[in-house]
């Protein structure tokens, strides 16, 4: 029998770090030997992550914050409970002396468009979140790279980024 993501992540937040059996490992740990079961994963970040664990110092306002981010590319979380937020391999649980707070992430979401970009980035920064760089062309980071950037309850730079070099 698999366990959901969600399920393992939640269980792993709980215990302690150790890698699983199958595939994945659970980043936030569970005794050895507990989890038995291979956890099917939808690649969504290719090969190069399985999941990502955030602790976030305000579960709350983290969870609000990303459902207002990623509910504007579409994606609503996989499961919520007061110890999880999960949208499939993204998830975000409170800090405890197991899991200290995440530092100095930085993490960058596609966009359909540059558009979307700006539309995205004014939205939020009218809501009240912290600009950390307004919509324009960054070839730093590619020829046809375009993004906006925000700051997160905890501090951590999120971009919406676009990759078509057609004019916004």
């Amino acid at each position: 029998m698999g366990y959901t993501t969600a399920q393992v992540l939640k269980t792993c937040w709980a215990t302690g770090p150790v890698p699983l059996r199958g595939h994945i490992t659970c980043g936030f740990g569970a005794p050895r030997g507990q989890h038995q079961a291979r956890v099917a994963s939808t690649r969504s970040l290719g090969s190069v992550f399985d999941h990502v664990g955030v602790a976030v110092s305000d579960l709350t306002a983290s969870e609000r914050f990303y459902r207002t981010v990623l509910s504007a590319l579409g994606v609503e979380p996989s499961h919520a409970d007061a110890a999880l937020v999960e949208w499939e391999d993204w998830a975000m649980g409170p800090t405890a002396h197991e899991h200290p707070l995440t530092r100095g992430l930085h993490v960058g979401f596609p966009a359909p468009s540059r558009e979307a970009v700006d539309a995205f980035w004014r939205a939020r920064v009218a809501a009240g979140y912290r600009d950390d760089g307004a919509p324009g062309t960054r070839t730093v980071y590619g020829p046809d790279y375009y993004g906006g950037f925000l700051l997160d309850p905890d501090g951590h730079n999120v971009a919406l980024a676009n990759h078509n070099s057609s004019a916004a």
